[in-house]
């Protein structure tokens, strides 16, 4: 007959017995002790070592705008892992791993939505991951359309990408933005440049643009009439 023990809480009497599943790491002593018809016995033991398997705590979301350096994302590995790869990261954005910690860092070049991987590395147990949304924003430059003056008015300046839900800010400070993008309060021959934002990322400063005064309008003709003569016509002159 034969008795095993496999020290995780299970025994078995067939000369093979099924294969064994340890819920922790660890050393663990595996015994058998066979025992013939005369009843004599014989015991035999063996030592194995349960590796664990790889962990990682949670990946997290975050909103971030684009060229500006994000704010770091960390996760702690450990069980049996000690590296980790990554996939699905923003361009300009990247991972790396120092005393069991991965952190993504760096600087978005590219808005969009991205949805990334982080895989462990280590033993050859099981490995994990874990995954999370990047949202990278950027807010368009502002294109300012310009109309020459006239006679009657000042020339006008507009934003032809006007956005509602933007915050537009000047520089020097002095305009405003009303409804469709139309630009007041501008002194003209004073260069402006508009940035827009969302209350957490800006633009790219707009190109410089000014708006010319109001045209000079030309004085009122005086004219002058001389009567005719007995000698010649009548003549007029300004």
């Amino acid at each position: 007959t034969y008795n095993w023990n496999f020290n995780n809480g299970n025994t078995s009497t067939l000369p093979t017995p099924p294969n064994q599943t340890y819920s922790s790491p660890g050393t663990y002593l595996i015994s058998l002790t066979a025992t013939s018809a005369s009843n004599c016995t014989s015991t035999s033991s063996q030592t194995v070592t349960v590796n664990p398997n790889h962990t990682i705590t949670a990946g997290a979301n975050q909103p971030v705008c684009v060229n500006v350096a994000m704010t770091n994302i960390t996760m702690t590995l450990g069980g049996g892992a000690t590296g980790a790869t990554s996939s699905g990261l923003p361009p300009g954005v990247s991972s790396s791993v120092s005393g069991g910690v991965v952190t993504i860092s760096g600087t978005p070049t590219a808005a969009g939505t991205y949805n990334y991987t982080i895989t462990t590395t280590g033993n050859a147990c099981t490995v994990a991951t874990t995954t999370g949304t990047i949202i990278v924003v950027s807010i368009p430059t502002p294109t300012i359309t310009t109309v020459p003056p006239t006679c009657a008015a000042n020339g006008t300046a507009s934003v032809s990408n006007y956005n509602p839900s933007f915050t537009y800010t000047f520089s020097p400070t002095g305009p405003t933005i009303g409804a469709g993008g139309a630009i007041s309060g501008m002194t003209p021959g004073t260069n402006y440049t508009l940035i827009a934002g969302n209350g957490t990322c800006n633009s790219i400063a707009s190109a410089q643009f000014n708006i010319a005064a109001q045209l000079t309008t030309p004085a009122t003709p005086t004219i002058t009439v001389i009567p005719p003569t007995c000698s010649a016509n009548g003549s007029a002159s300004i």
